[in-house]
Parts: structure tokens; sequence; C-alpha cells
């Protein structure tokens, strides 16, 4: 015997809201992966692939933000356009970014709610 006691140090046990955080945001992420190789749908063609200020987005161009926020399609929606605009700069118009940028979005809104 080397003289240390056998007793097992005390874990901290994880509280239960951060099982249940946890848990939500995995759900949530994980509900829609089978959406990853889907097209663009619906009011897609509208808002992304036939709006010009979106697929011309550069974000050193100050114009280029103008013109995305100023003059939407239809309807003023400054912040989802330029998330859409931001989406279609990085992912270079690929659906796949679009649904794995929304995914995260909604796992860190349920986190979050």
């Amino acid at each position: 015997m080397t003289g240390m006691s056998d007793a097992k140090t005390p874990r901290e046990e994880i509280p239960l809201w951060q099982y249940c955080l946890f848990l939500g945001a995995s759900v949530s992420f994980l509900y829609i992966l089978t959406n990853y190789d889907a097209a663009f749908v619906l009011d897609d063609t509208r808002y992304l692939t036939g709006n010009p200020a979106i697929r011309s987005f550069h974000p050193l161009s100050p114009g280029s933000w103008r013109h995305v926020v100023t003059e939407p399609p239809t309807h003023y929606r400054p912040l989802p356009l330029l998330l859409f605009a931001w989406e279609w700069f990085l992912g270079n118009g690929s659906p796949v970014f679009f649904h794995i940028a929304g995914d995260l979005l909604h796992a860190v809104a349920t986190v979050l709610l």
C-alpha cells in the first residue's frame, strides 16, 4: 500500500438544464440533416437566385450592402436579406451552405429560448 486512500473523488454533476440545452440543440440540428442535398424551392427564387443584389453582394463594397437592404424584391426585410447575401457570398450560391447556416441558426435559437 502506498498510503493513498481508495476513496473516489466526487465528480461534479452536470446540471439538468445543461443536458436539456444540449439535447434541444442537437435534436434541432439533427432533425434537418436530410435537407442538405435539397435544392432551392418556393420563394428562394425570388429572394436568392433571382435577386441580383444577393448574387452580386461583396462585403468590401459599401454600395453592395446598401443595394441589398434598400432594393428588396417585395418588402423590407434588411436582416434576413443581409444574412442571405452573406450566405451566398460565403457559400458561393450553394444550397448546402444555406441549409447548414439555417440549421446552425435554429440550434442557436433553441439554446437561447
